[in-house]
């Protein structure tokens, strides 16, 4: 099951509702199974300020979205395997 986020805006470039976080940060072991299980996409170790937040499983086109949730969120419902909808 995958758990994508759903953020404020979708995908700029195609449209879709299906998109991930780009989570950054050293990962943990539930991290990288979370990677692994394409329910989200390792950023890197180094905050890149403007770097994408938000990755359509779609296309792949990355972007910043503001109005993602926060790290806590994205990578707890990833791994619990629910969705995360914002309100607008």
């Amino acid at each position: 099951m995958t758990a994508v986020l759903e953020s404020r805006s979708r995908c700029p470039y195609c449209g879709s509702h299906v998109v991930i976080a780009v989570v950054y940060g050293y990962p943990s072991p539930e991290m990288l199974e979370t990677e692994g299980a394409g329910d989200i996409e390792l950023g890197g170790c180094v905050v890149i300020p403007g770097g994408p937040t938000s990755r359509c499983k779609t296309c792949g086109h990355g972007w910043h979205d503001p109005g993602c949730a926060g790290l806590d969120d994205i990578l707890g419902h990833a791994l619990s395997g629910t969705h995360i909808r914002q309100d607008t």
